[in-house]
């Protein structure tokens, strides 16, 4: 940086800021400007220090600048639309804060820094500033060099601070006043961003600062906002044109193929571009575990026993007690249900070494008990002579598997034992009861816990971080101590801390109806943790191959807490979530979820809480089912349709294991069909709510696994082209698709169509007299592959066939039609679709008339049911014919993006899809000799074939003949015919193309119009015996004559084939006496002539005129040369002889 003068125009609160900080550093010049604004001129003397002040007070005039960016924010457009338009799409990666990330490797990094002290930054400045000194003496010098432009950027949102260099030669001039730099004429866009704008970076004359975007990027797995800055320096198109030209490609290529993104529709799953690796999460992650265990059982032996028989010890013992955590379970080890009005133990200490239960004092020195719903705390008191006295605390509430704190102290300074009751939960409610006793102080204490004692039945459950104390601190009063003892001494159980995925089933897997299912238990860290919130989720798809006549419930999966599920109706957390699916009789199918709740007094609840969704199609479906303490929510997903079911108020026994059932059990029918992907998620993060699960709970790994997503499959069934023939026995294309998870995956689909090339030909591959009413040109049929398959209006799901005017498009019931006017030889693309939009769904049809024509559509409003197990294409003949031509590029599709929205989008889909071999191009004239030299009619067919010239709009055939029989016969003969059919379709009807007939007085000349009428002509001629006489007949799709006359309104049938005939009788002419020399046949542009043979040499031998003349010359005798004779067969693949013309040869 140069000592320079650099103006800033800057507004009028800024101004003492910069006089303050740069007073010392730069000669300041200050012109009013207007009444908020003043330009100040610098001379820069120190300029490192100058850049250093300016920057540290950059993000003060940043802030004023956000907020004019606000302002502005509705009436930009975002600027990420901006950076598609501007910018090829390439990976941003988030690097570690120590390493350097480039951005663009030819004109900026971000670098990111670690934060230093103040004092490492001052002399790194001042380091700097010295070497910047140096560099200035050396361009003093006349050397250039490349420098860099430094930016520290400190977000104002507290992301990092960023360091951002760029480097941007620039050989013009220094912009002039009123020049619009490129960032300046993109600043207001930049505006739109809520992040803050990158910091000002100053230059020196030779380089010039062009930021066109920005970003803020929020790492997920380092917590830390990264600042990406997108640099587009190289791109010199103009803004105006680019966006307008790339607004119109958006118009063609995307939009209009694909729909709005709805992240529940499963076939329009987008799979992340780097996958997770798949299967269940498998981790064992080791939790750290301060709770210890101990079962209780109703009749078993003692949980735990403590003794004290230190007389010394205990004779100061003026405060006592013990406490734990407990919960009471039916469904525990045994297996036991609380019987009304039984008092259950739970502890006692006693200071007598001969104890009873209440027949001395100390026998109950501190009890307690479990009576129904209540905790029992029992003592005594010497003073009212009580061997026992009680409190209850009642809990309004059920008890099953709740973890409630326990503490019971004695005091004898206060003559007076507490006991306190705490539920699990933060928050969680408290009850205190005091006793007001005196006791003896003991010389012997003995603790006891669970278990069966005296005739009392023990807990059935746990205990969990028992603890007992016979000493001064012992004693539990008020809340602080209370927090401290549970805090310290006996803390409450833990819960499962992280979430713990277990696929338990991954690939697709049958489940019979008539089969028990699987079943599996979990139990993380061996029932130490709480599972406070789980989940299951998994794909499945119902089978229709089982009869049932009503109504019934099958089970998909159920998921319990109670490890042994019980007959009949079932107990409390046999159904913590289940999932049915009812069918049968008839009704609509439905997906129950199905969960339970505790809730009032003495174990009271429901057993049983539904609610359904409709599911009625066969089709892969996803279900999300979740618990968490008060709710229980329920999803379901499948093509077009989704569900919720929420559940408030829902609560569960606390659970340290879970057990899961998939398919049913002695209680319940098991489900008919497929399951997958099945998983049971434990722990925090289990539970959750709304839709868009996106990869998470196996719904992208198995969306990807049971449906066509991203982009259709595409079946070919011709790939070329070939010819069909309509009346041909076997379907050209015949492709059944049975869903299959590993290949084809059409179960669901309901986006498919089929599209072909076509080429109608009414005389190839096999000749037709007359085109039928309907011919058949392909069709879908999507019913239920049963038995011999029945038509049924279903069959009908896509069709196309070709009438005599149009061509006709069909679904279910529904028809109609695009006309045709040229049909014959064309190539004409077809094409049908269907697509399903919710409760609808549109079916469109188009023709596109030839290669580059014109397309036209047709489009019906109607609902088709899923693909399920089977479609199929056929391209065939049903009750009507086949299509008769040529076929190319038959192709069957499903799956997003198979349907065509409309023409534009056919277009494109279209274009330069026609195969090379098949596309038909003008034909210019090429000369075929079917003979040479002079030869007689004898009784082998003199015949060819040709089907290359396919298209040609001009043909003729010509040469010599000379009669050698008598003057009058009284009979035609016949000379040569050309007919637009194959050899093996000869049958003497319809083949006068180009046929010329000897009378004993005159040619006729024979051919027909396209609708099937004869046109004669007859020409007279006048010739000697022996004389050669040259005979031509042409015709051109614009006139058709002969040197003599013209025979007008003449249309032949499309030239796809054609067969010559030569002297041999046929129909009702026999075979002409006498010889035959020199015979071609010319196609094409140029074939067709008017006369004037003689005018050049290359006429004269194309059209087999020379060796003719030359006779003539003789005075009809034979000229001593040699003529070319060819073999003609019509099994050879190359024509006998072809002459090729350039365009620049005068052709006359």
């Amino acid at each position: 940086i140069r000592a320079k003068w650099l103006m800033l125009i800057l507004p009028m609160d800024l101004l003492n800021i910069l006089k303050v900080g740069l007073e010392k550093s730069a000669n300041i010049m200050e012109i009013q400007l207007t009444s908020q604004s003043q330009i100040m001129w610098m001379e820069w003397r120190k300029p490192k220090k100058i850049l250093s002040k300016l920057l540290k007070i950059q993000c003060q005039m940043m802030k004023k600048l956000q907020r004019r960016r606000l302002q502005l924010k509705s009436q930009r457009k975002p600027l990420k639309k901006l950076l598609k338009r501007r910018k090829p799409k390439r990976k941003e990666k988030i690097q570690k804060e120590d390493k350097p990330r480039r951005i663009n490797q030819q004109d900026a990094e971000v670098i990111t820094k670690k934060k230093k002290t103040e004092e490492k930054t001052e002399n790194k400045q001042k380091k700097q500033e010295d070497k910047k000194d140096e560099v200035d003496e050396q361009n003093e010098n006349g050397e250039e060099e490349e420098e860099e432009d430094e930016e520290l950027c400190e977000p104002q949102d507290g992301n990092k601070t960023k360091k951002v260099v760029k480097k941007v030669k620039r050989d013009g001039p220094p912009s002039q006043s009123g020049q619009r730099t490129r960032r300046e004429a993109k600043q207001e866009k930049k505006m739109a961003k809520k992040q803050p704008l990158p910091a000002i970076c100053y230059g020196n004359k030779n380089y010039v600062e062009e930021v066109i975007a920005e970003e803020v990027i929020q790492s997920s797995d380092k917590g830390a906002n990264y600042l990406a800055v997108e640099n587009l320096l190289n791109d010199v198109v103009s803004e105006e044109k680019h966006d307008d030209h790339n607004e119109h490609d958006r118009s063609v290529k995307l939009t209009s193929v694909k729909d709005e993104f709805n992240a529940n529709e499963p076939t329009q799953f987008q799979p992340p571009k780097h996958r997770a690796s798949s299967g269940r999460v498998q981790e064992k992650k080791a939790i750290a575990v301060n709770t210890k265990y101990f079962n209780s059982e109703f009749d078993g032996e003692p949980t735990q026993v403590f003794e004290f028989e230190d007389r010394a010890l205990l004779q100061d013992a003026s405060e006592y007690g013990y406490g734990y955590w407990v919960r009471f379970s039916e469904h525990s080890i045994k297996q036991h249900a609380r019987e009304e009005g039984q008092f259950y133990f739970l502890s006692r200490m006693t200071t007598n070494e001969e104890y009873e239960d209440f027949t001395f004092y100390g026998d109950r020195t501190l009890a307690v008990f479990l009576y129904d719903n209540s905790f029992v705390f029992s003592t005594y008191d010497i003073t009212t002579q009580s061997k026992t006295k009680d409190t209850n605390v009642v809990l309004n509430e059920n008890m099953d598997s709740v973890w409630y704190f326990v503490a019971y102290t004695y005091s004898s300074q206060q003559r007076k034992a507490v006991g306190y009751i705490v539920k699990y939960g933060q928050g969680a409610p408290k009850y205190r009861i005091e006793i007001e006793a005196q006791h003896v102080p003991p010389t012997y204490v003995k603790f006891i816990f669970g278990g069966k004692h005296m005739d009392y039945l023990g807990l059935n459950g746990q205990f969990a971080n028992i603890f007992y104390d016979v000493d001064a601190p012992a004693f539990i009063d008020g809340d602080d101590s209370l927090e401290e003892t549970i805090n310290t001494l006996s803390n409450m159980p833990q819960q499962l801390p992280i979430l713990i995925e277990e696929t338990i089933i991954s690939k697709p897997i049958t489940i019979s109806g008539n089969e028990k299912g699987e079943h599996f238990h979990f139990d993380p860290q061996e029932s130490q943790l709480l599972i406070e919130e789980y989940a299951v989720a998994f794909w499945f798809r119902w089978v229709d191959d089982l009869k049932v006549d009503e109504p019934n419930a099958f089970q998909l999966i159920n998921l319990r807490s109670n490890k042994v599920r019980t007959q009949g109706k079932g107990v409390l957390g046999d159904r913590a979530l289940e999932v049915h699916h009812v069918y049968g009789g008839g009704i609509k199918s439905n997906v129950y979820f199905n969960t339970y709740t505790v809730y009032g007094n003495r174990g009271k609840g429901s057993v049983n809480i539904l609610k359904s969704v409709e599911s009625a199609e066969y089709i892969w479906t996803y279900v999300y089912f979740g618990y968490k303490e008060g709710r229980a929510y329920g999803a379901l997903i499948k093509p077009q349709v989704t569900g919720e079911v929420k559940f408030d108020g829902v609560y569960h026994k606390q659970a340290n294991h879970l057990s899961v059932t998939v398919g049913g059990d002695e209680t319940i029918s098991p489900f008919n069909g497929k399951i997958a992907f099945v998983g049971i998620y434990l722990g925090e993060g289990a539970y959750r709510e709304g839709l868009d699960f996106q990869t998470t709970f196996n719904y992208g790994e198995g969306v990807m696994a049971v449906y066509q997503v991203g982009k259709p499959i595409t079946y070919m069934g011709v790939d070329q082209s070939r010819y069909v023939e309509f009346d041909q026995a076997d379907n050209v294309v015949d492709k059944i698709i049975i869903h299959d998870e590993n290949a084809m995956k059409i179960n669901g689909q309901s986006e498919y169509a089929f599209g072909l090339w076509t080429r109608w030909l009414t005389t190839l591959p096999k000749y037709l007299n007359k085109r039928a009413p309907v011919h058949n040109i392909a069709r879908v049929d999507g019913s239920e592959l049963i038995g011999g398959r029945p038509q049924t209006l279903k069959d009908t799901t896509l069709a196309c066939v070709l009438t005599q005017e149009s061509y006709e498009f069909q679904t279910l019931n529904l028809k109609d039609d695009i006309p045709f006017t040229n049909l014959e030889g064309q190539w004409n693309y077809v094409y049908f679709g269907y697509k399903r939009q919710g409760d609808t769904g549109v079916a469109k049809g188009y023709i596109q008339f030839g290669v580059d024509g014109e397309i036209e559509e047709v489009a019906f409003t109607v609902y088709h049911d899923f693909l399920v197990e089977y479609v199929e294409f056929i391209v065939g003949k049903t009750s009507a014919p086949l299509f008769n031509g040529e076929l190319a590029r038959v192709t069957f599709s499903f799956g997003p993006g198979a349907f065509v929205p409309n023409k534009d989008t056919l277009r494109l889909f279209t274009q330069n899809s026609l195969p090379e071999k098949a596309q038909i191009h003008p034909v210019t004239r090429q000369t075929l000799q079917l003979f040479g030299s002079a030869i007689t009619i004898a009784e082998d067919p003199i015949q060819f074939e040709f089907d290359k010239f396919q298209g040609a709009e001009e043909y003729s055939v010509s040469g010599w003949v000379r009669w050698a029989g008598p003057l009058v016969t009284g009979k035609e003969s016949h000379v040569i015919t050309l007919a637009q059919k194959r050899l093996l379709d000869i049958d003497g009807n319809k083949e006068e193309t180009l046929q010329i007939i000897r009378g004993d007085s005159l040619y006729r000349f024979i051919t027909y119009t396209n609708n099937g009428k004869l046109i004669p002509a007859e020409q007279e001629f006048h010739e000697y015996a022996d004389q050669w006489t040259y005979i031509y007949y042409g015709y051109s799709k614009f006139a058709f004559t002969d040197a003599e006359f013209t025979q007008e309104n003449i249309s032949h049938f499309y030239l796809a084939v054609f067969s010559i005939i030569v002297g041999h009788g046929r129909q009702s002419y026999v075979d002409f006496i006498g010889q035959m020399k020199t015979w071609v046949v010319n196609v094409g542009f140029g074939a067709y002539r008017e006369g004037n043979f003689e005018e050049d040499e290359n006429i004269k031998i194309h059209f087999g005129f020379i060796s003719g003349a030359d006779h003539i010359k003789q005075a009809g005798q034979e000229a001593h040369h040699e003529e070319k004779v060819l073999e003609c067969a019509t099994k050879d693949e190359e024509p006998p002889m072809q002459i090729h013309f350039d365009m620049d040869m005068d052709f006359g």
